[in-house]
C-alpha cells in the first residue's frame, strides 16, 4: 500500500500574463510611451510627393515611405485612376484608429501623473495633441469638414453617440488651431530624434492657418455654391475669417523670431 500525505502550497497562482502590457505598463513609464508614440508617428500622413496612386503613400514597412511613380504624385492629392474612378481607394484616409489612439492616451495619461517630473508630463500631453492635430490637418485637406472625435467612444455605445455628426470645414480647422496651441504652450523646446517639439507645432500652426486663410479668402466660389455641403460649411470657410486665420499664421512663424536661439526641428 502506498504511503498517503497531504499536500499543500503557498503559491499565489493568480498572475497578471507576461504577455499582456496593461496601461500601466505602458503609459507609467517613459520607455512605454515611446514605444506607444512610435506607431502614431509611423502612419502620419507625412506628404513628401511620394505618392502611388494606387496605394496611396503606403508602400513596404514603413506606410509612409513610398518611392515616385505616378506623374500624379507632384500634386500630392491624387485620388482613383486618370479616369476619374476611383478604383485606388483615393478617398479612403479615414484614420480614427489612431485618432482613437491618441484620444486613448490624453484620457488615461493623467492617472500615470506621479511618474513624472511636471514638465516632461506637459510634453508628453502637448505631443498627443500636436499628433492629433496633424491627423485631423491631413484630414481636413482631402474632405473638408469632417467629425471630430475628441474622446475615446466605446464601441457597445448607443448608436445615436456612435453616429458621430460631420463638422464645417472652419470648425475643424479650430480644432486643430487649439491642439496646437495646447501643443506650443507644452512641449519642449528640443526633442528626440523623430519626434516633434513646440516649433514643430509651431511649423505645422503656421502651414495649416495658411491653408485655412486662403480657403477663407479666395474660396467664395465653394461658399456662393448651392451644393448643400458648402451651404451647411462643411467645404469652405466665411470670408470673414480670413484674416484671423492669416494673423494665426503670421503670429506662429514669428515664434520662431521670437526664440531665435532655443528651436530644434523635429530631425535635426
Amino acid at each position: 500500500m502506498l504511503p498517503g500525505g497531504i499536500f499543500s502550497s503557498c503559491h499565489n497562482l493568480t498572475l497578471e500574463p507576461k504577455g499582456i502590457l496593461d496601461d500601466n505598463a505602458v503609459l507609467g513609464n517613459d520607455a512605454g510611451v515611446k514605444m506607444y508614440l512610435a506607431g502614431i508617428y509611423l502612419n502620419l500622413p507625412v506628404e513628401d510627393f511620394s505618392y502611388y496612386v494606387d496605394q496611396g503613400f503606403k508602400n513596404g514597412n514603413n506606410d509612409w515611405d513610398a518611392s515616385k511613380h505616378w506623374l500624379m504624385s507632384v500634386d500630392g492629392e491624387a485620388v482613383g485612376w486618370p479616369g476619374g474612378i476611383d478604383g485606388a481607394g483615393g478617398f479612403g484616409y479615414w484614420p480614427y484608429d489612431q485618432i482613437r489612439r491618441i484620444n486613448t492616451l490624453i484620457e488615461s495619461f493623467p492617472q500615470y501623473k506621479s511618474n513624472y517630473d511636471e514638465d516632461a508630463y506637459n510634453a508628453i500631453l502637448g505631443e498627443a495633441h500636436y499628433l492629433r492635430a496633424f491627423y485631423y490637418f491631413g484630414l481636413v485637406k482631402r474632405y473638408g469638414g469632417v467629425p471630430i472625435v475628441d474622446s475615446v467612444i466605446s464601441p457597445t455605445a448607443d448608436s445615436s453617440v456612435l453616429m458621430v455628426p460631420r463638422n464645417t470645414e472652419e470648425e475643424c480647422y479650430r480644432f486643430i488651431q487649439k491642439d496646437l496651441q495646447f501643443a506650443m504652450d507644452n512641449m519642449a523646446a528640443t526633442s528626440d530624434l523623430g519626434r516633434a517639439n513646440k516649433f514643430s507645432a509651431a511649423a505645422l500652426m503656421s502651414r495649416a492657418m495658411l491653408f485655412a486663410a486662403t480657403i477663407a479668402k479666395y474660396g467664395s466660389y465653394t461658399k456662393s455654391s448651392s451644393d448643400p455641403a458648402a451651404q451647411a460649411g462643411y467645404v469652405g470657410i466665411p470670408a470673414s475669417e480670413a484674416n484671423d486665420f492669416f494673423t494665426a499664421s503670421y503670429d506662429a512663424a514669428n515664434f520662431f523670431d521670437t526664440h531665435p536661439n532655443s528651436y530644434q526641428l523635429a530631425g535635426e
